[in-house]
């Protein structure tokens, strides 16, 4: 699994009590999958400020095509 993954997937448990046996955690999965979204929508915001401005025809599509996966994978998973 991915390093990254696995740091993401341990901020998800969520200490709901203990008992003799130890500690009881529980994963949020909901929680787990906001962040990976939210991972993935950082990723194509990096996408856009590295974008060639030199190339000012072709920056602008490439921007608006990142920009609009950006927005319709935050919106497809309701993700603000």
């Amino acid at each position: 699994m991915n390093e990254r993954i696995h740091e993401i997937a341990l901020d998800c448990y969520e200490w709901v009590g203990g008992n003799e046996d130890g500690d009881v955690r529980i994963f949020d999965y909901e929680k787990f999958a906001e962040l990976i979204v939210r991972e993935c929508v950082e990723v194509i915001n990096c996408g856009i400020d590295y974008t060639d401005y030199y190339d000012v025809d072709k920056s602008i599509i490439e921007m608006r095509a990142q920009m609009w996966c950006r927005d319709a994978i935050k919106q497809h998973f309701g993700v603000k």
